[in-house]
């Protein structure tokens, strides 16, 4: 978390993450219901927010 949105409510900070999440869903061009898919599934996620914290992704090489 940046410095200066620790300063930000709790409202506020949702709101920015509100707007960052619409910045990237339309960046990307994905669409509203597999947005809402994305989003509910990191809600559930996020009842452990280690989890979150941990998570990584990493391109694996599928040789066939």
């Amino acid at each position: 978390m940046e410095s200066d949105e620790i300063s930000l409510s709790f409202e506020e900070r949702k709101k920015l993450a509100e707007i960052r999440y619409a910045t990237l869903i339309a960046d990307k061009n994905i669409s509203y219901d597999t947005a809402n898919v994305i989003l509910q599934f990191f809600q559930d996620i996020g009842q452990d927010p280690n989890v979150l914290k941990k998570m990584t992704m990493v391109k694996q090489n599928i040789v066939s």
